[in-house]
């Protein structure tokens, strides 16, 4: 798995949380405002097996939380008075929509972030964040509806 590929910003207040939603990322990062969004590419070829591929490498949670952690510690040092929160798929943050806001692509109809370059070959890794930070306007991809997820599912779960 690569570092990061492509970053963006979400407001958090169009994510749509429920309330289990609201109160968990309340208790991770009080006041959370923005949430940073960063894709991590894993297409490391074709091999033959049934094991997924973001799964025959480092545990991809480990691999966020050693790249975010970081940008994390110096976003606490620039801004002391507001509060990070590393996410690495371990929450109810609806992550691929944080990522279709963010710009970084579109849902597919797999539920999957589809993007430009990767496909559905990226990880979502995200920072809460109670600083509100200005996101550029991203008017959020649409899926083509080309059905391509849909053949390419092996177990024709879709």
């Amino acid at each position: 798995m690569q570092e990061f590929c492509a970053a963006g910003v979400c407001p958090v207040s169009a994510l749509g949380l429920g309330a289990h939603e609201r109160e968990w990322l309340g208790r991770l990062c009080p006041d959370a405002q923005s949430v940073l969004v960063y894709l991590f590419p894993y297409f490391a070829g074709r091999r033959p097996g049934n094991l997924s591929l973001y799964a025959r490498g480092r545990d991809y949670h480990a691999v966020i939380r050693d790249a975010l952690t970081p940008v994390a510690d110096r976003l606490c040092e620039r801004h002391p008075a507001h509060r990070f929160a590393v996410l690495a798929d371990d929450s109810p943050l609806p992550e691929v929509r944080a990522a279709v806001l963010a710009g970084l692509g579109a849902a597919g109809q797999n539920g999957l972030l589809i993007h430009e370059t990767y496909g559905s070959y990226v990880v979502i890794g995200t920072i809460a964040a109670s600083l509100p930070i200005a996101a550029a306007q991203q008017r959020p991809r649409a899926c083509l509806g080309c059905g391509a997820c849909v053949r390419a599912c092996p177990a024709r779960a879709i």
